[in-house]
């Protein structure tokens, strides 16, 4: 009966080393978080924002904008600089450009027109 209560006891625990160890990640500093994860339907995204990020704008007949988000796309439970690309035009004279908000200190995102991003790491559209 020890014997079995011990092979019982090493067993669960070695289960749960296993399953400790078995999530992927990425350490590097433009990706901190995995590349995906998939919450369950109805479920929060499990990935947590740890940077902030500005998104910069151009468009025909506006004033320059910019928005300040986290580095998680919580709908798509993905990092945002995966997904931010989706959700910006591509139409002539749009510009869009992503920089992390710790290299642009003393941004105003609210400012109209908003300055220009400093450290852009991407851009989408033709007017860039």
């Amino acid at each position: 009966m020890r014997r079995i209560a011990i092979t019982s006891i090493v067993s669960a625990a070695a289960v749960v080393v296993a399953a400790c160890g078995s999530s992927p990640k990425d350490n590097s500093p433009a990706s901190p978080h995995p590349s995906a994860a998939s919450a369950a339907p109805g479920q929060p995204c499990p990935l947590r924002t740890e940077r902030t990020l500005l998104i910069w704008r151009k468009q025909p007949g506006q004033p320059d904008s910019a928005l300040r988000v986290g580095d998680i796309d919580t709908v798509h439970c993905a990092p945002t600089l995966q997904t931010w690309k989706d959700g910006e035009s591509k139409d002539a004279g749009h510009c869009s450009k992503i920089a992390w908000a710790d290299d642009n200190p003393g941004y105003n995102e609210n400012a109209r027109p908003a300055a220009p991003l400093n450290e852009v790491i991407a851009e989408v559209g033709p007017a860039c």
